[in-house]
Protein backbone atom coordinates (compact mmCIF):
# COMPACT_ATOMS: atom_id res chain seq x y z
CA UNK A 1 0.00 0.00 0.00
CA UNK A 2 2.87 2.05 0.82
CA UNK A 3 4.71 1.86 -2.91
CA UNK A 4 2.39 -0.71 -4.91
CA UNK A 5 4.97 -0.19 -7.86
CA UNK A 6 7.58 -1.24 -5.98
CA UNK A 7 9.25 -4.89 -4.67
CA UNK A 8 9.63 -4.66 -1.01
CA UNK A 9 12.49 -5.80 0.91
CA UNK A 10 12.56 -7.90 3.56
CA UNK A 11 15.76 -7.41 5.00
CA UNK A 12 16.99 -8.59 8.69
CA UNK A 13 18.98 -5.53 9.30
CA UNK A 14 16.42 -3.55 9.80
CA UNK A 15 14.58 -6.23 12.89
CA UNK A 16 13.76 -4.70 15.64
CA UNK A 17 15.91 -4.30 19.09
CA UNK A 18 15.73 -7.42 20.88
CA UNK A 19 14.54 -7.85 24.52
CA UNK A 20 16.92 -9.93 26.30
CA UNK A 21 15.29 -12.92 27.84
CA UNK A 22 16.32 -15.12 30.57
CA UNK A 23 15.37 -13.16 33.87
CA UNK A 24 14.64 -16.12 36.18
CA UNK A 25 12.83 -14.29 38.86
CA UNK A 26 9.35 -15.93 40.37
CA UNK A 27 7.32 -12.95 40.02
CA UNK A 28 3.89 -12.64 38.19
CA UNK A 29 3.99 -9.77 35.93
CA UNK A 30 2.02 -8.91 32.89
CA UNK A 31 4.05 -9.53 29.75
CA UNK A 32 3.96 -5.33 28.80
CA UNK A 33 5.32 -5.08 32.64
CA UNK A 34 8.23 -7.82 31.84
CA UNK A 35 9.02 -6.01 28.54
CA UNK A 36 10.03 -2.63 30.44
CA UNK A 37 11.78 -4.47 32.64
CA UNK A 38 14.01 -6.64 29.83
CA UNK A 39 14.22 -3.06 27.76
CA UNK A 40 15.61 -1.28 30.58
CA UNK A 41 18.05 -3.63 31.82
CA UNK A 42 18.89 -3.79 28.19
CA UNK A 43 19.50 0.13 28.31
CA UNK A 44 21.60 -0.40 31.21
CA UNK A 45 23.67 -3.25 29.33
CA UNK A 46 22.37 -6.19 30.46
CA UNK A 47 21.89 -8.28 26.89
CA UNK A 48 21.71 -11.94 28.73
CA UNK A 49 22.77 -13.80 25.49
CA UNK A 50 20.95 -11.98 23.00
CA UNK A 51 22.20 -8.46 20.85
CA UNK A 52 23.80 -6.10 23.49
CA UNK A 53 23.22 -2.11 22.98
CA UNK A 54 26.47 -1.65 21.40
CA UNK A 55 26.13 -4.41 18.95
CA UNK A 56 22.53 -3.31 18.10
CA UNK A 57 23.77 0.96 17.76
CA UNK A 58 26.26 -0.93 15.47
CA UNK A 59 23.62 -2.43 13.47
CA UNK A 60 21.71 0.56 13.26
CA UNK A 61 24.67 2.09 11.62
CA UNK A 62 25.11 0.03 8.90
CA UNK A 63 20.81 0.22 8.23
CA UNK A 64 21.36 3.58 7.79
CA UNK A 65 24.14 3.10 5.22
CA UNK A 66 21.77 1.11 3.79
CA UNK A 67 19.02 3.30 3.79
CA UNK A 68 21.66 5.85 2.26
CA UNK A 69 22.11 3.87 -0.73
CA UNK A 70 18.84 2.67 -1.47
CA UNK A 71 18.24 6.03 -1.20
CA UNK A 72 20.69 7.62 -3.26
CA UNK A 73 20.22 4.82 -6.14
CA UNK A 74 16.17 5.02 -6.05
CA UNK A 75 15.22 8.59 -5.19
CA UNK A 76 13.53 7.89 -1.83
CA UNK A 77 12.97 5.32 0.42
CA UNK A 78 10.32 4.34 2.90
CA UNK A 79 11.16 1.67 6.16
CA UNK A 80 8.37 0.16 8.13
CA UNK A 81 10.40 -1.06 11.19
CA UNK A 82 10.20 -1.13 15.31
CA UNK A 83 10.55 1.85 17.70
CA UNK A 84 14.00 1.05 18.68
CA UNK A 85 15.29 0.49 15.83
CA UNK A 86 13.85 3.11 14.44
CA UNK A 87 15.02 5.38 16.81
CA UNK A 88 18.35 4.45 16.53
CA UNK A 89 19.21 4.45 12.68
CA UNK A 90 17.23 8.12 12.88
CA UNK A 91 20.28 9.10 15.47
CA UNK A 92 22.94 7.42 12.78
CA UNK A 93 21.27 9.10 9.49
CA UNK A 94 21.40 12.69 11.58
CA UNK A 95 25.55 11.85 12.59
CA UNK A 96 25.35 11.17 8.79
CA UNK A 97 24.20 14.80 7.68
CA UNK A 98 20.59 14.03 6.98
CA UNK A 99 18.00 16.15 8.75
CA UNK A 100 14.88 15.00 10.46
CA UNK A 101 13.12 15.53 13.80
CA UNK A 102 15.17 15.22 16.87
CA UNK A 103 12.33 13.50 18.57
CA UNK A 104 11.48 10.56 16.31
CA UNK A 105 7.84 9.69 17.10
CA UNK A 106 7.13 6.41 18.29
CA UNK A 107 3.47 5.55 18.45
CA UNK A 108 1.72 3.26 16.29
CA UNK A 109 1.83 3.82 12.57
CA UNK A 110 3.90 7.27 13.52
CA UNK A 111 6.41 8.20 10.84
CA UNK A 112 9.40 10.14 10.23
CA UNK A 113 11.16 12.08 7.45
CA UNK A 114 14.41 12.39 6.89
CA UNK A 115 16.64 14.47 3.84
CA UNK A 116 20.11 14.51 3.01
CA UNK A 117 21.55 17.98 3.14
CA UNK A 118 24.31 17.24 2.01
Amino acid sequence: MLAPLQTPVADALFREAALPTGIRVPILLRAHTWAAISRALWLLGWSGSGESLIETRSRAGRAADRLIYYSRERGSVALVAHGVINLLIARQLRARGWQGRWVTRLGNWSSSTFIDEV
